[in-house]
């Protein structure tokens, strides 16, 4: 039985968005339903109004970082998982992300096969958990 997802992603850059929409639908037997958001307020209108099951979250954005999106995300929705992409990948930077509520980090440039291991381990113990 095919699952199906409501996954936000949020990226300011179109190529780096259009990457991983390809990606989700890479993704086993499962269907996303991809919404998008350029901008960190924008993430925090669509997360807040549908029912999102998972957020990917960049962290430099224009408007509103990734961290305060994620923080006023976890507010009201405190136990949907977000998954962190940066280009930075130090370790301040994930105590940061740690921090803001994320469940994952994942490092640009995004590798499927490093994609999909983070995908599995958040829709496992965390998606399904929050979907229910």
């Amino acid at each position: 039985m095919r699952k199906e997802y409501n996954v936000l992603v949020v990226e300011d850059e179109e190529m780096n968005y259009l990457y991983l929409v390809e990606l989700f639908k890479l993704y086993k037997e499962s269907i996303f339903t991809v919404f998008h958001a350029e901008n960190g307020q924008k993430a925090v209108d669509i997360a807040l109004d549908n029912d999102i099951h998972l957020v990917l979250m960049d962290t430099k954005l224009p408007i509103m970082d990734g961290y305060t999106a994620t923080k006023l995300i976890k507010k009201q929705k405190p136990n949907l998982p977000v998954i962190f992409q940066s280009a930075y990948i130090d370790t301040s930077e994930k105590a940061k992300a740690r921090l803001a509520g994320c469940s994952e980090y994942i490092a640009k440039p995004i590798l499927k096969d490093e994609f999909f291991v983070i995908l599995d381990k958040v829709i496992n113990s965390c998606v399904e958990k929050y979907k229910g």
